[in-house]
């Protein structure tokens, strides 16, 4: 089970690994004075992209999975793993990702510094949102250090207060 747990925070990582590096590419070139080109960032993203990949291939791990493995009875993680599939998370997080990075590409090209920040914000809020998601999966706790990481790196505490009862955005 916590190969399968590894897999799928390896898959989250892969997904937003890309869009967290632009982000903060984005922000020192705008510290720096400087302005990044759409094809700038796209590169940037390949370049993140490439560098992110899964140790372990989930869909081989989910694969060797039965129906009965997944009863609702199972413990925590067992009902956690049960969620992420049925609720098709990754793909959410996919697609998320990936507008995201759009977003951030097309917000940030005509240069203007409150876009720009308006826009970095905006993408660190959907990483955010994302996190969240799988703490709401997950009894409240993100399940890997590199996740908690992010969520320390991008102050999502400020925006999700654990006093909240805070059910993600779907996008």
């Amino acid at each position: 089970m916590e190969e399968l747990i590894d897999a799928i925070v390896q898959e989250y990582l892969v997904h937003i690994e890309p869009l967290a590096y632009l982000i903060e590419k984005v922000a020192e070139a705008k510290k720096a004075g400087m302005l990044l080109s759409a094809p700038d960032m796209e590169d940037l993203v390949e370049e993140a992209s490439a560098a992110a990949f899964a140790i372990v291939p989930l869909h081989a791990l989910l694969s060797s999975l039965r129906n009965t493995d997944l009863g609702k009875s199972d413990p925590p993680s067992f009902q956690f793993v049960r969620r992420v599939i049925n609720e098709n998370v990754l793909v959410l997080l996919r697609d998320n990702m990936a507008r995201a990075v759009s977003r951030l590409i097309r917000d940030c090209g005509n240069g203007s510094v409150r876009d720009i920040d308006t826009a970095v914000k905006r993408a660190s809020q959907t990483i955010c949102v994302e996190l969240a998601r799988i703490k709401d999966l997950n009894r409240g706790f993100l399940p890997h250090p590199d996740l908690k990481e992010l969520w320390d790196r991008f102050s999502c505490q400020e925006l999700y207060s654990p006093l909240r009862d805070v059910r993600p955005v779907m996008h």
